[in-house]
């Protein structure tokens, strides 16, 4: 702990000059080598650095580190030769202080780099062992070392290993804990593939790389949470997932973030990997593209929301989505990829834009999809209240078929004639106008008691009367007026019948 430490008068400054409560150590190699020292786990923000020389007005700064550890915590590596006296520094930032997590590590000089080479223990049924603990000074873990080792349950991996191969734990099935060194830098694609029986990781904050199908089908992961220091995670990293609902992801990371438990970059603009174990999936607003893989083999999802901000779905983003049986893209969308919703076997039902058609057409977009896929174009209808009040002015309408019963706005003094192709003139729509593209309709109004040629009618506020099929019914009048003059529309709807 650094409670209670102090700093001296001719104490070197660490790093930055506002760096005080300080604790030292005094370290002499009999070796030479690499050395690593390390403050994760430490309770507060730490500052390390390292120093030669003999009296403390005379030390010589030899090495330091601020944040590489992840979580406001120090690691720093550096040459010591044996005999040699170093003198290393745990200190606070801005008078920080708690609890400190001092650990090191020395890599000999002239040994080999320790590498477990590739596939030397693949599918082997290691005598019964079910517990590996990888000794410390490994560096590698090659490609396929341990994959389909069914028996393996328990894996250790040393703080000295900064690299886990290809494959390398493949089709573990049984495996349920991994310890993870703080060391660990990359993780290289399908590292963890298949390891179905995996309930949780966590990962060091050292981690910078997630290769490809790295996690890809392990099954039983519900969450995962993305640290710090994370700047790469590849294509389908998370796919077959089955039972991931969320991410959660370090506020500290520069390049990621989290939504509605997708895994997004850092701006909100990128889907990068979805929820796999969530039936009902809204993509988060302001979302513009749903990168490669994103979905790929989410076998849970039946239901997927887009937002608006949506313009682009790249390469097998949905593919084999088995129980999508419905989507609906926005007109937002001007980039669809290859096979983005392929072998999608239970999509019978896709509505896209009319501007999506040769997007969709010419790029398989929804190839070796149900027998029964039924694509249906819609295009968008703005009405223009012309000075009226309308709660929404925007409706999808099917290309081809008539556009059916539009919503009638209100003007204040003014009855309601019906929708127009123009603002003054055109013609009139009804239900049975076809569309073909987006177009703009405008209501037309007559002020009430006129009919347009000076001959006033009796405002229509005087008359009770019902509206069916289209077609005014006049119940009863309620004026005072001795001169009764009917109106031949109410509500841009013919007058058909006076009385009961």
């Amino acid at each position: 702990s650094n409670i209670g430490a102090t700093f001296e008068n001719e104490e070197p400054k660490h790093i930055y000059p506002s760096v005080t409560t300080s604790v030292w150590w005094k370290w002499t190699p009999s070796k030479s080598g690499l050395a690593t020292f390390s403050t994760v786990g430490s309770s507060f923000d730490t500052i390390l650095a390292v120093y030669t020389g003999t009296t403390l007005s005379s030390l010589i700064p030899y090495a330091s580190d601020d944040q590489s550890g992840g979580n406001n915590t120090s690691i720093c590596s550096f040459e010591v030769v044996a005999g040699t006296t170093y003198y290393i520094a745990v200190a606070g930032y801005k008078g920080a202080t708690g609890t400190i997590e001092l650990s090191w590590d020395l890599v000999v000089s002239g040994q080999p780099v320790f590498t477990i080479e590739d596939n030397v223990l693949r599918g082997v049924e290691l005598n019964g062992v079910t517990d590996v603990e990888i000794p410390n000074g490994v560096i590698i873990i090659g490609n396929e070392v341990f994959s389909q080792c069914e028996a393996l349950t328990s894996v250790v991996i040393p703080n000295s290993v900064t690299m886990i191969g290809e494959y390398a734990f493949r089709s573990c099935s049984s495996l349920t804990n991994v310890v993870l060194g703080t060391g660990l830098t990359t993780i290289e694609r399908g590292a963890f593939h298949s390891c179905t029986s995996l309930l949780d990781i966590s990962l060091p904050q050292s981690l910078k790389t997630i290769e490809g199908v790295a996690f890809a089908f392990c099954s039983s992961l519900q969450e995962f949470f993305i640290p710090e220091n994370v700047e790469t995670i590849g294509d389908g990293a998370f796919g077959g997932c089955d039972s991931m609902k969320r991410f959660v992801v370090d506020e500290s990371n520069c390049f990621y973030s989290a939504s509605n438990g997708c895994l997004c970059d850092k701006q909100g603009v990128t889907l990068i990997a979805g929820p796999h174990g969530l039936a009902e999936v809204q993509v988060p607003v302001g979302v513009t593209n749903i990168a490669t893989s994103a979905f790929w083999q989410c076998d849970i999802l039946e239901k997927i929301t887009f937002p608006n901000s949506l313009k682009s779905i790249q390469q097998n983003a949905f593919q084999y989505c088995d129980n999508l049986d419905n989507v609906i893209l926005p007109s937002s969308i001007t980039y669809l990829e290859s096979w983005a919703f392929q072998y999608c076997s239970s999509l019978a039902n896709v509505r896209a834009h009319i501007s999506s058609k040769e997007l969709i057409e010419s790029r398989s977009v929804f190839s070796l999809c149900s027998s029964k896929l039924c694509i249906v174009y819609y295009c968008t209808v703005n009405l223009d209240a012309n000075g009226g009040v309308l709660s929404d002015n925007l409706h999808d309408v099917d290309v081809g078929v008539g556009i059916g019963a539009l919503p009638m706005p209100t003007k204040d003094g003014y009855t309601f004639l019906g929708w127009f192709t123009a603002a003054e003139g055109g013609e009139q729509v009804t239900e049975s106008t076809v569309v073909t593209g987006d177009v703009t309709y405008y209501a037309h109004w007559e002020e009430e008691g006129s009919d347009g040629g000076g001959e006033e009618y009796t405002p229509v506020s005087m008359f009770e009367y019902t509206i069916q099929n289209g077609k005014v019914a006049i119940t009863k009048y309620i004026g005072s007026n001795a001169i009764v003059n009917i109106p031949p529309t109410i509500e841009g709807l013919p007058v058909t019948s006076i009385g009961t």
